[in-house]
């Protein structure tokens, strides 16, 4: 399937993986999702970004889609065995649509929540994602 932006960034799970095993990893756990009919040449709102370090960034351009990420989010720090983290970016340009947000998952469980200023976060860990909000 190929990548279709469908909005700008709503939210990215920060990995410390290739970005072929987190495309991988990240379509098998989205499958139960959609249904056994669905086109495979239909485009998907999400991709995996490559990071100038280790670590790769899953990101999701579908409206409304905050807080889907959780449980992926959930599901990659146990397949993984790494820490991973969530960025949300609700809020980011207008607090009425909630507050950005980046959540640390070790283990499959949220252990802290901090309101760091999200693109900053992924710039530290070598993933620049600010285009995709304001390009896509």
């Amino acid at each position: 399937m190929r990548f279709e932006s469908e909005g700008r960034i709503e939210w990215a799970i920060l990995a410390p993986a290739p970005v072929k095993k987190l495309e991988e990893i990240v379509a098998k756990l989205r499958a139960p999702y959609f249904s056994a009919g669905d086109d495979e040449d239909e485009p998907r709102s999400w991709c995996v970004v490559k990071g100038k370090k280790k670590h790769a960034a899953v990101i999701e351009t579908a409206p409304g889609s905050s807080g889907t990420e959780i449980d992926l989010a959930k599901a990659l720090s146990k397949q993984l065995g790494a820490i991973v983290h969530a960025l949300g970016f609700a809020g980011y340009d207008d607090p009425d649509h909630g507050i950005p947000h980046v959540t640390r998952y070790e283990g499959g469980k949220a252990v802290h929540t901090s309101e760091d200023d999200p693109f900053d976060f992924a710039d530290e860990h070598g993933c620049a994602l600010r285009s995709y909000f304001e390009t896509c």
